[in-house]
This record gives C-alpha cells, structure tokens and sequence, in this order.
C-alpha cells in the first residue's frame, strides 16, 4: 500500500514518508522469514536461508528491470508492479502452515534483555558486522543506477537513460547477488560462518574501491566490478545473520526441547 500510494501524492514530503514506511515493512518481513524457514530446516538450514535471501535479492532487483521494459516517462508503472508483486508475496506466505517443527518458542519481550545483548562481546560484534554490511549493501544498490547513468554518459556523450541501459545493468548486478547468498548459505557451514562472512566482505570491499577506477570505461569492463561486489555483499548475510547463535545461544537463539537451535538465521 505504501509503495502503491506514491503513485497517488504530489507532496515530496508525503512520497518520502512513504518510502519510510515501506523500508519500515520490509524490516517486519526479513528477520520473521529467515525464523520462519530455519524453522523448517535442521540440516541444509544454511543453504535454505541463502535461498530465501536470494529470493529477497531478486525482488530487490525485480523493479530495475521493469524500468528497463517501460519508457522513462511511466515511471509509475514501476511502483505499481512493485506494490502488486508484494501482495502476491503475502498472500503465498498466508499458504505457509506456520513454524515448522525445528522452531524454538519466542522468548516473551523485555527491554531488561538489551543491556545482556550489547554486554555480549560476540553478539554485539556480529551485530556491528552487520550493520556495517548493510549499510554498504542499500548504498551500492541505491547508487548504482546513478553510477551506471554518469560513466555512460561520459563516455558516449548522450544520455543513457532513455534506452534503460542503466537500469538494465542495475537489475543484473543485484540479482546476481542471489547466487552469492546460495554459495555463502551453502559454505557457511561447512567452512565456518566467519571465515565465509569475512572473507565476502573483503572482496567487496575491494571491489568498492576498486570500481571507480572503471568509470567511463565500456560497460564490459565497469560491470565486472559491481558483480562481483555484488555477490561479496550478498554472501555474508545468511552467515552473518547466523553468526550470533553460537556466541550466545541463551539471548538470542534458544534451543528448543529436541535439542536444535532455532528461531535464529
């Protein structure tokens, strides 16, 4: 609904706040997924987690490619796509029978439960992690497009947005993210979650410095970067999510009577 209503206000405070809203949405859909399939999987819970973002990564990219298919001018279609593909998603999830049989009992809420958290040496690094992989991920996505539009630009002359080219290039390189988040769900556990976590941000993080050096550059030679930062962003988050069952399981991640640790990513 948020996302759908931009497509209604003309005040660009109202668009903003609305955009608000939405990011605020998609923070109540991520973390209950992740809980909801890691209640499904025991084994395999890995790569069912690197499946599920991977699917996120691709609804992600799915409007970069639908402003590729439509003329600039009908931006609104975008939106209006976006908003119509999100409730098509709810209601598969509404088919979903609950948690499944791997699912811890949610600890009832208390605030008494953050000072333990950020007392917690290893949780509060993998949380610090995180947010700092987050914060790199959502910036690259948003100013990717940008980038793509300005090197083209310089480099032919002629703007490049008409032909969609840079939404084009957007789409690919964030979806691509989705088989970086099938490899690090896959590999997390079998090489050790902060081996994997660490050493996909370190190659996206070279990739982020490296890609400037490539603007103006054929697109051949500028989107090999993005990629594969892309799939270095992408790969950390099913580890990284993951990474502060074992620091401590009795915060975050309580075992249930059979002995698994769920309820966590």
């Amino acid at each position: 609904l948020a996302t759908v209503s931009v497509v209604l206000v003309r005040n660009p405070v109202a668009a903003i706040a609305l955009r608000v809203l939405t990011g605020a949405a998609l923070a109540g859909v991520y973390p209950p997924g992740m809980k909801l399939v890691a209640g499904w999987y025991r084994e395999g819970r890995g790569w069912a987690i690197g499946v599920l973002v991977g699917a996120l990564t691709i609804g992600s990219a799915f409007p970069h490619l639908v402003r590729w298919a439509v003329p600039a001018e009908h931006w609104r279609t975008v939106l209006e796509v976006a908003a119509a593909s999100a409730f098509a998603g709810g209601m598969l999830v509404l088919l979903v029978p609950g948690d499944g049989p791997f699912a811890a009992p949610a600890p009832a809420f208390t605030w008494r439960a953050a000072p333990r958290v950020f007392a917690n040496r290893g949780v509060s690094l993998a949380n610090l992690g995180y947010l700092g992989h987050m914060w790199e991920l959502y910036a690259m996505w948003t100013w990717l497009g940008a980038f793509v539009a300005a090197s083209e630009g310089v480099r032919t002359g002629a703007d490049p947005t008409g032909g969609g080219v840079p939404a084009l290039v957007t789409f690919a390189v964030v979806a691509s993210g989705a088989l970086g988040c099938w490899l690090g769900g896959t590999y997390a556990d079998r090489w050790g979650r902060t081996l994997v976590t660490s050493a996909a941000m370190m190659v996206s993080g070279c990739c982020a410095l490296a890609v400037g050096f490539v603007f103006a550059r054929p697109l051949a030679v500028l989107v090999r970067w993005p990629h594969a930062s892309s799939w270095g962003r992408r790969s950390p988050c099913r580890p990284a999510s993951a990474s502060c069952s074992p620091v401590s399981p009795s915060i975050s991640c309580p075992r249930s009577p059979n002995g698994s640790v769920g309820g966590g990513a």
